[in-house]
């Protein structure tokens, strides 16, 4: 008999396990795929409407960036 409890035990700490895994993967999932590529365009310039090479600029919160070019 205590065998079988022992089971019984182990199946819902299993159950309850795979339970969590789901949940937490489902909130987890939108974050995941919302990584998509996107495309910014635009031109940087200064006070006089002048075109600027060479700046940087950085996706906030990331490493990715591009420099700009005439």
């Amino acid at each position: 008999m205590k065998q079988n409890s022992t089971a019984n035990q182990n199946s819902k700490r299993l159950i309850c396990c795979l339970a969590y895994i789901l949940f937490f993967g489902s909130l987890f999932a939108p974050a995941i795929q919302a990584q998509t590529n996107v495309t910014v365009s635009g031109k940087v310039t200064d006070s006089k409407n002048t075109p600027l090479e060479g700046v940087s600029i950085i996706i906030k919160g990331t490493n990715k960036g591009v420099v700009t070019i005439k």
